[in-house]
């Protein structure tokens, strides 16, 4: 259960969306430029993301098995727990990965979340990213509060990615 300031609420989901300014119009070339951020972002934090990037692999690899092992009852006709239903029909889809052939760079950018991209109108663009679970501010994504960061700091590198400015958008949703 969480408490709010105004009310208790047992779940919080939450949206951050980022709205960039560009030096660029088209959104494939944004796009491009912001591939080229997140692989800065990446092999800038690198030392931290890795840790988590192997964390995400071992949980890939035992729900692998744990799907493997469902699998085979439900093949022998074998009774399965409801708990082994309601995994296998939520998550069992997800799990489509091939652990490892993915190289420590794709589960680090696995590890960063979502990234959803999209044009509002002309060089201002927006990126989004979706928690299930918000508890503070502190659950915005590191590689939003670096990019915040720079920008709030006129940090020059930010022209290398086409951004000229950002703001933040927090949209909170009680269940």
């Amino acid at each position: 259960m969480k408490l709010k300031m105004d009310f208790i609420t047992n779940s919080s989901s939450a949206s951050f969306i980022l709205y960039v300014e560009s030096v660029v119009k088209d959104i494939s070339e944004f796009e491009q430029l912001w591939n080229k951020y997140v692989d800065y972002f990446i092999e800038s934090h690198s030392y931290k993301l890795l840790k988590n990037a192997e964390e995400y692999k071992e949980n890939a690899k035992d729900s692998i098995e744990r799907k493997k092992k469902i699998e085979e009852k439900i093949k022998n006709n074998e009774a399965i727990q409801i708990h082994e239903k309601m995994w296998f029909d939520s998550y069992s889809h997800l799990i489509e990965r091939n652990v490892e052939n993915t190289s420590d760079y794709d589960w680090m950018r696995y590890t960063l979340g979502e990234m959803n991209v999209k044009q509002v109108v002309g060089p201002l663009f927006t990126i989004s990213n979706h928690i299930t679970m918000l508890n503070e501010l502190e659950d915005i994504p590191n590689w939003m509060l670096h990019l915040i960061l720079l920008d709030k700091t006129k940090d020059n590198k930010l022209l290398n990615f086409g951004i000229t400015n950002v703001s933040i958008l927090v949209v909170e949703r009680d269940y």
